[in-house]
């Protein structure tokens, strides 16, 4: 067999080699995703909600971790952020699923992880939680908005959620993909009675998120924004209690200085004058 030849085959096998390895990681690395992820949102009289989260995930080859980012600080204005608290965090699973649950803080978000034991294919876990500092108020009613489902590091196939409250809804919004985005969801109604507002959205990338808004009659409930003060160089110069009463001390220390300054300067212009004196 020629030389040439030779070389044109084994380039040849070595490249076989090379593309049956390549499909072979593309089916061990299948890739994971969310098959389902229904919110079921209820409305309190105190205006907290009470989130009951079904996460139906497909961990395909295999994993053991679920987590998800939720929103819990907006910028309000350059003074001050408004705050939303995650609260009374459980999780279960009937299938074998992920079910033991954490919570910390990442900035502007809360980073929500559910572990357990290694397994493949899709599983269902069920999370409850409180969330506070959804309602505010108008001169024209209560709104509650709030950024029910996302964040995940995965795509998500389909997302419904639902808002019930003993109050009729006024009106309703819902908005998809990152977290400024104006596009509104697939669909979003509320049943014949007007208690319960549905959204609905199809195909979400990792990291996009649901942001449901729900408009009801004054006094629906007692809740109200939480907010928390900015922290920049326009808020460390701002004067308040603290601020003022520490400037106050600070202006009578210097007047204090100069005073004392003047006198033993005086004193001194003194002493000078009666030695030139003698």
């Amino acid at each position: 067999m020629p030389g040439r030849l030779r070389v044109v085959l084994a380039f040849l096998a070595a490249f076989s080699v090379v593309c049956s390895a390549a499909a072979a990681a593309d089916v061990t690395l299948a890739p994971q995703r969310v098959v389902k992820n229904e919110v079921a949102l209820t409305v309190r009289p105190d205006g907290v909600l009470h989130a009951r989260e079904s996460v139906t995930y497909d961990f395909a080859d295999g994993g053991n971790v679920i987590a998800r980012r939720f929103v819990t600080k907006t910028r309000d204005n350059d003074r001050r952020d408004r705050v939303f608290k995650v609260a009374n965090l459980k999780a279960a699973s009937a299938d074998g699923g992920p079910a033991t649950v954490t919570a910390s803080a990442d900035g502007d978000f809360t980073i929500v992880r559910i572990s357990g034991p290694r397994v493949t294919g899709a599983h269902t876990t069920v999370l409850e939680y409180d969330v506070h500092g959804a309602f505010s108020s108008g001169a024209s009613g209560q709104e509650l908005r709030w950024t029910a489902l996302g964040g995940w590091q995965v795509p998500v196939s389909e997302a419904r959620v639902t808002v019930d409250s003993a109050a009729v809804i006024r009106n309703l919004n819902c908005f998809a993909g990152e977290l400024t985005s104006s596009v509104g969801c697939t669909q979003f109604f509320t049943n014949h009675t007007h208690s319960r507002g549905e959204f609905v959205q199809q195909n979400l990338f990792p990291r996009e998120y649901v942001t449901v808004a729900v408009g009801y009659p004054p006094d629906t409930t007692t809740g109200a924004p939480l907010f928390e003060r900015r922290h920049t160089l326009a808020t460390a110069f701002t004067v308040n209690a603290v601020t003022g009463g520490a400037l106050v001390a600070l202006l009578v220390a210097l007047l204090g200085g100069l005073a004392l300054l003047y006198q033993l300067r005086g004193r001194d212009s003194r002493i000078v004058g009666q030695k030139a004196a003698e």
